[in-house]
């Protein structure tokens, strides 16, 4: 079935959401349609964003025929990752865009029982190959760090804080926004700032 996200709102803010989903794998032939429909498109496209929402999609098999098929096709990958994904699925993407929560757990399926954040970006900037992290915080902003870029050490930009109704789409936002801008020529900082602003807008 195709997932289907139930939000339950007040006037004021969200209380909950349901969802009505399955995350049994995928048969074998819909895995390879729709690696051929991307196959498709890929070429028409900068870069590639794999959203993992943690249903199911992103099996080992899955995620890392299209991490291939994308850097085969030249195209700039970047990763906004589930919880539930083992990290080293990602292995190898350019950017990687966890939240804090997410990151901690990236590193302890590592092997690493870590808090701080400079240290958590070091250890998956390493451990997974990247080129560049992205660990949102929330309230607290943004944590980005560029192996590829100046002395390689994490910044921290603010966010733009405000209250909102309903959060939905900030982070497919941030990361859509951050990419368009990478692609364009931004740096890793000008590009989470951009990010920054759309997802308060949206």
């Amino acid at each position: 079935m195709t997932t289907f996200k139930e939000r339950v709102v007040t006037d004021v803010q969200q209380v909950c959401r349901v969802d009505y989903e399955t995350k049994k794998a995928l048969a074998s032939n819909t895995l390879k349609r729709i690696i051929h429909r991307i196959s498709e498109f890929i070429g028409e496209h900068s870069s590639v964003v794999l959203e993992d929402y943690g249903k199911g999609l992103f099996s080992e098999e899955f995620t890392k025929k299209i991490i291939k098929l994308s850097q085969d096709s030249g195209k700039f990958v970047a990763v906004d990752p589930s919880r539930t994904t083992n990290p080293i699925f990602y292995k190898g993407v350019n950017l990687l865009k966890p939240n804090r929560l997410e990151s901690e757990l990236m590193v302890k399926s590592l092997g690493y029982y870590e808090k701080d954040t400079a240290k958590i970006s070091e250890i998956l900037l390493d451990k997974l190959a990247l080129e560049k992290i992205i660990i949102t915080l929330g309230s607290e902003g943004m944590a980005i760090t560029d192996s590829l870029s100046g002395d390689g050490k994490m910044k921290t930009i603010p966010t733009l804080a405000r209250e909102v109704f309903d959060v939905s789409g900030a982070g497919d936002t941030a990361i859509s926004t951050i990419m368009a801008a990478l692609s364009s020529g931004a740096s890793l900082e000008e590009a989470a700032w951009l990010g920054n602003c759309a997802s308060g807008v949206v």
